[in-house]
């Protein structure tokens, strides 16, 4: 039959893949991490547009990178509520606190805080399609 060695190798990968399937054990940063990394890098990529002590060269570089970002912002419109979009725009391109955000539409913090969330899910279906699709299976 089986000696105790291939038992115990055959439960620990048992109990591996039941926490990476209940989502208790990340091997690697989910699609949302990535996507909120993604977004708060585009941040910095404004940022560095809009000074005039980067090189040119670097700027126009940079600009190709931010693309793929930029057209996911742009899709994120069509796929959310009007002002879950606004707030996202707001926090993440503004820089407004979400303490901020929630007194000017006299709403919770907690509502603004679950707006950015769904956004951040949704763009991280159009950035990260693949890490969403096995966070969803596996």
């Amino acid at each position: 039959m089986y000696d105790l060695k291939e038992i115990s190798y055959m439960t620990a990968n048992a109990l591996i893949n039941e926490l990476y399937k209940k989502g208790m054990l990340q091997l690697q940063p989910t699609a949302f991490e990535r996507t909120k990394n993604d977004v708060k890098g585009f941040k910095i990529g404004l940022k560095m547009l809009s000074d005039e002590q980067v090189p040119t060269e670097f700027k126009k570089q940079l600009a190709v990178q931010m693309m793929d970002i930029q057209s996911s912002i742009k899709w994120l419109k069509d796929q959310v509520h009007e002002q879950d979009y606004i707030i996202f725009c707001q926090h993440n391109m503004q820089n407004e606190s979400i303490r901020s955000i929630a007194a000017n539409y006299g709403i919770d913090e907690g509502t603004v805080k679950r707006a950015l969330t769904r956004c951040i899910h949704k763009l991280s279906i159009f950035l990260h399609p693949d890490v969403s699709l096995s966070e969803i299976f596996y």
